[in-house]
């Protein structure tokens, strides 16, 4: 079946016609009542929420109503509805306050200032209109006349009315009330075409943050949809060199109707953290549409408040109807294939590859082939030699001391061979040297290595290679055809099923919850190794637990005994603090609990104690050390709080590394193992978690991360 990218303005085009700005948008409360359970808020300008929005209210002088709700009716422009899990009466009344919810970025708001002053460290600016700031918002105060010491941006503290707000400066004394000139401005999320950097094609999106959380764009048209389907959404995302790091996320909006209508609901995946150094990653979702939508609305946003003017890029989206994400393509038709591979074979009388479908169902360190990409440079795989098949065996051979033959031992299996072959066409030779780069690029697997995978319709299975052997890469005629032989090696033979919506490993995951009484949980969950060889699994258990605990294959009977005990996540009192050569050393009211090299976060002492620290030493239960940069202060009394956990211990089944909050060193002791680890056999696993040391109310939770596998 041919593939079809749904969003008809692709990132790779040369402008940002189909996309739009978007962040959340704070509306200025001015009224707030309920009766019964239905509160009523109006708003001092256009809200701009729909009926399904989830609208968030804040900041008003009645706490009842504060909470994130569904708009359930917005019955003029400036009021909305919802309904509250509390019931009584609030009067109206004038009120204050802040109404958030998700949509288009608004134009960047720019207000005259009229008058300003400031009284210590809270500077107070009135402007000429009603500039429809709230608390929050984050203005950029310049131009006025003579009081330069308010100039600079900083975060709205209060709004006392629809032509006033304040905020605090970093400097301090007073400023007598006075008539000024010049400019507030709070900047929102915008968005520009760059050719500076892309994944694909030769630009990329360029989206320049607000401070607002969820900064991003979204498709400006809605997109037909149908109920209940999947969709399957991606895109490449990138934090330029020296930006902000963030945590970057996908959003569907669905509703029933193609403009205006009423949203059904709004999806989200687990946003996922990138940093400067991340490069290019591909951010992926599947949502199903529900059962009353008709239309769709996709975002890729920063799902946390940033710093305005911060910036990342979004390259090669896609949108399938599909219930899993594959590799990116470029959409053509297959009458366009063929047109394209017919150009790339003349001036062959009888084009060989005439009418072949390109399925973009081979991906190699996440270089898609089998498809045309937007040069029109067409990527075959003709064979894929060693990956049909079983890896080559590896039986010793121990002669018997009398009589005949050998005797029989067991073997293993070899790493898996692979001889990547292939065609690279040219629409026009003057392409060639540019599709060689890429394709250079992409199978530059010594250093690293890279995930091969082909989908076999089933099921998307894949191994991780490096270079093997002398790639091959010969033109073979004068319009540029590319032939290349590429060997391969998999260190393990296995082939795995990828799951798209773990884009990095290709995990699957179940959570076990330890077996209690209170709350219920029979500590037992079924895993289905759909493939035909055994595979191993990661587990990470998330404390507390007392022990011994049993973690056990009930179906192989192979199992891991954890000796030790795992701490809970834990709070104690700082009564006392001290700094002396860099050595903070801390006291608390009562057993801190803590070991050396514990990671722990201390609060509420201020500078420069507050943060993630390391622990040092322990000189006694109730005191400990780390380091931290300042002047000394003398040791004596500090009030402040420590909080860490709750501990987690991993184990990789396949290299047998075990690893105590992260760190590799003393964890293998917590563990006892017997037989041969715990793997995960073809067909149904039962795997069972239990604390023998806590039986009627633990919390712990056992994650298994796993991939079915196959050897051929």
């Amino acid at each position: 079946m041919s593939r079809s990218n749904l969003f008809t303005n692709p990132t790779y085009q040369t402008n940002t016609t189909g996309w739009s700005a978007a962040q959340n948008l704070n509306k200025r409360i001015t009224n707030s009542q309920r009766s019964t359970t239905t509160a009523t808020i109006t708003t001092d300008t256009d809200h701009v929420f729909l009926v399904g929005d989830s609208v968030t209210v804040a900041g008003t002088g009645n706490a009842a109503l504060h909470g994130t709700f569904t708009v359930t009716a917005a019955p003029t422009s400036t009021t909305f509805r919802y309904t509250t899990t509390t019931s009584g009466t609030i009067s109206s009344a004038a009120d204050i306050g802040t109404a958030t919810a998700f949509g288009l970025a608004p134009s960047t708001n720019t207000k005259t200032i009229s008058n300003s002053q400031r009284t210590t460290t809270t500077a107070l600016i009135t402007t000429s209109a009603a500039h429809g700031f709230v608390v929050g918002d984050v203005v950029t105060i310049a131009g006025t006349t003579s009081n330069t010491p308010l100039h600079g941006t900083y975060t709205i503290t209060t709004v006392p009315s629809s032509t006033t707000f304040t905020y605090t400066t970093s400097t301090s004394g007073t400023i007598a009330s006075g008539a000024d000139t010049g400019t507030a401005i709070v900047a929102t999320t915008s968005l520009a075409r760059i050719t500076s950097d892309y994944f694909v094609g030769s630009s990329s999106l360029e989206i320049t943050k607000s401070a607002q959380a969820n900064s991003g764009v979204i498709t400006t048209d809605r997109i037909a949809t149908t109920a209940l389907s999947s969709y399957a959404v991606s895109g490449y995302v990138k934090v330029p060199t020296s930006a902000e790091e963030g945590s970057f996320s996908i959003k569907a909006v669905w509703y029933n109707a193609s403009t205006a209508g009423s949203i059904v609901s709004i999806s989200s995946n687990t946003a996922r953290d990138l940093t400067s150094s991340s490069g290019w990653q591909r951010i992926t979702a599947v949502f199903t549409a529900p059962s009353t939508s008709t239309y769709a609305n996709f975002a890729f946003i920063q799902s946390t408040a940033g710093t305005k003017a911060e910036t990342f890029l979004l390259d090669a989206v896609l949108l399938e109807q599909s219930d899993s994400v594959e590799g990116f393509f470029v959409n053509s038709n297959q009458a366009n294939e063929t047109s394209k591979v017919n150009l790339a074979l003349a001036p062959l009388p009888q084009p060989h590859l005439t009418g072949m479908k390109l399925q973009a169902d081979i991906s190699l360190n996440d270089f898609t082939f089998n498809t045309i990409d937007e040069y029109g440079v067409v990527w075959v795989v003709t064979d894929i030699g060693g990956w049909w098949q079983h890896p080559s065996p590896e039986i010793p051979e121990v002669s018997r001391g009398w009589g005949d033959g050998s005797y029989d031992v067991k073997g293993k299996y070899n790493a898996r061979d692979i001889t990547f072959e292939g065609v690279i066409l040219t629409p026009d030779p003057s392409l060639l040297a540019a599709a060689r780069d890429r394709f250079v690029a992409a199978t530059n697997l010594v250093y690293t290595g890279g995930w091969l995978k082909t989908d076999e319709g089933s099921y998307i299975k894949a191994s991780y290679v490096r270079l093997s052997g002398d790639p091959e890469i010969q033109t073979v005629n004068a319009r540029g055809r590319t032939e290349f032989s590429i060997g391969l090696r998999a260190a393990d033979p296995i082939k795995y099923k990828w799951n798209t919506e773990d884009p990095i490993y290709g995990y699957e995951n179940v959570l076990i919850p330890c077996q209690a009484t209170s709350p219920a949980a029979d500590g037992t969950e079924i895993i289905e190794n759909e493939g035909n060889y055994p595979v191993s699994v990661y587990l990470t258990i998330t404390g507390p637990l007392v022990g011994p605990t049993i973690i056990s294959n009930d179906t192989s009977e192979e199992l891991i005994t954890v000796t030790g005990t795992l701490r809970d996540a834990t709070t104690k009192t700082i009564n006392n603090r001290g700094l002396t050569d860099n050595l903070v050393t801390l006291s608390t009211t009562a057993t801190h609990g803590l070991v050396v090299g514990d990671v722990v976060t201390i609060s509420g002492l201020g500078s420069p104690y507050d943060g993630d620290v390391v622990v040092l030493s322990v000189p006694t239960t109730s005191t400990f050390t780390y380091a931290a940069t300042g002047s000394n202060v003398a040791y004596g009394a500090g009030s402040g709080s420590l909080a860490y956990g709750p501990d987690t211990l991993e184990i990789n089944t396949y290299d047998r590394s075990v690893f105590l909050n992260g760190e590799y060193l003393g964890a293998r002791a917590k563990l006892e193992v017997y037989n041969d680890w715990i793997n995960l056999y073809p067909g149904d696993n039962t795997i069972s978690f239990y604390d023998s040391g806590s039986t009627v109310s633990s919390t712990a939770t056992l994650s298994v991360d796993y991939r079915s596998g196959w050897l051929a």
